[in-house]
């Protein structure tokens, strides 16, 4: 309808309220997509490294209760020793 007018949709008429958008919004969402696929790998990479931190820490503690259970049977033992000595 605009061309029937002489008129344009091109964004050259400066009576236009709104100026028609140009490549800048495909910069723009360029950028955005840069930036969020950029958030998502260090969003994983946390992800992984909390995952990681959690599976050592409970293999730490495992050990660490093993090897309290096995001093306090030492020294059980060494009591019980000390204590026939005793008797």
């Amino acid at each position: 309808m605009a061309a029937k007018n002489g008129g344009s949709l091109v964004g050259d008429n400066p009576r236009m309220r709104r100026s028609v958008q140009t490549s800048s919004a495909a910069v723009a969402d360029a950028a955005y997509r840069s930036v969020r696929e950029r958030n998502n790998r260090a969003a994983k990479l946390s992800r992984d490294r909390r995952k990681l931190r959690e599976i050592h820490l409970s293999l730490k503690a495992a050990y660490l209760q093993r090897k309290v259970a096995a001093l306090q049977a030492a020294l059980r033992r060494n009591e019980c020793a000390r204590c026939s000595r005793l008797c």
